[in-house]
């Protein structure tokens, strides 16, 4: 159900002491909560469900998929190999020496993609794969040659994770979704945002590389993220530019090249679609098959036993946000 803007009278009084950016982010949330009037779980631009460019129609018969429900349960829970592990003490923002480990490979190059090598029971057939790693390949040509399973196109990063993958298929708008992360890092500083963001469903690593995100933004984007809030600006402007606001570009501008090369993984490069419409050229067509389902599996014998029954669908899904957390500040978790 939509929320209802309430106004709030507030006694004059004085303040004694100089407003910091945290009093200032924590001030902002007595301020009108921003209300959506989107009924779907994407934003749109003029009925289109990405930002035409150059005059063109909307492309036809491109539509992604939005509904995940089935898959969600063995993305959530299949064992991952080879993940990336991220040190949360050397920020990706503020020293680019930084690296993942083990370092991630074709970051950078046009054409790569990142794809999943699904591991099976060979001995039973038909049935879901027990593993999965990673692998950054030169093209997605390539990757498909050898039987993978394209997830994004871009070098593999920290949130290239079948779990991570989840989270953005179940959740279309993320910066509601870690407002309370946002509150975490304020009052109880980055080991608190990590949690809370591991909470809503992320791997360590992609969850540190969001606190991460979400710190860098509040140092860059201050300004721009209060007036968002307290003037209920959208998340894009009018027809035909359906432009980003001010606090959207400024987290693209200071933040969304680091994320996305540490990350590996957008909504973007991996065809799905959020509660911000994008340029269509930027969103890229990619298929998530159930790989329960797949016809052509690689023949790759298990070394481990079947892990357990996947839970259901939003085990790993925090089902407890705030009545604050609805009042959204975009900066604290913007949707990558």
């Amino acid at each position: 159900l939509p929320f209802r803007k309430t106004t709030t009278t507030m006694t004059k009084m004085k303040i004694p002491f100089v407003l910091t950016n945290k009093l200032l982010l924590l001030l902002s949330l007595v301020l009108p909560p921003i209300v959506s009037s989107m009924s779907l779980p994407y934003a749109t631009c003029d009925d289109c469900f990405c930002v035409p460019e150059n005059g063109d129609p909307c492309p036809v018969g491109r539509m992604p998929e939005t509904n995940f429900t089935e898959l969600l349960p063995l993305l959530e829970s299949i064992n991952h190999t080879n993940p990336f592990k991220l040190d949360k003490d050397c920020n990706v923002h503020e020293d680019s020496a930084c690296a993942t480990d083990p370092p991630q490979e074709l970051r950078g190059q046009d054409g790569a993609v990142c794809a999943y090598r699904y591991v099976y029971d060979d001995s039973v057939e038909g049935t879901c794969p027990i593993s999965y790693s990673h692998e950054s390949v030169v093209s997605k040509e390539a990757a498909e040659a050898e039987g993978l399973v394209v997830t994004h196109y871009g070098a593999c990063g920290v949130c290239s994770s079948a779990q991570d993958l989840s989270v953005y298929l179940a959740i279309s708008d993320l910066s509601s979704a870690g407002i309370n992360c946002g509150l975490k890092y304020l009052a109880e500083g980055l080991d608190a945002a990590i949690a809370c963001y591991q909470e809503i469903g992320f791997s360590l690593p992609c969850a540190t590389l969001w606190t991460f995100d979400l710190a860098n933004t509040q140092k860059l984007c201050l300004q721009p993220c209060l007036k968002k809030n307290s003037e209920n600006i959208p998340n894009n402007g009018d027809p035909p530019m359906c432009a980003l606001d001010d606090c959207l570009q400024c987290n693209e501008d200071t933040s969304g090249e680091v994320f996305a090369g540490v990350g590996g993984r957008t909504r973007r490069n991996s065809g799905l679609l959020s509660m911000i419409a994008r340029p269509c050229s930027q969103l890229l067509e990619v298929d998530h098959p159930d790989p329960c389902l797949l016809t052509s599996q690689p023949s790759v014998s298990p070394t481990s036993q079947p892990s357990a029954s996947p839970p259901s669908s939003g085990s790993r899904i925090s089902k407890n946000l705030s009545l604050i957390g609805m009042m959204i500040f975009t900066f604290f978790s913007l949707g990558k």
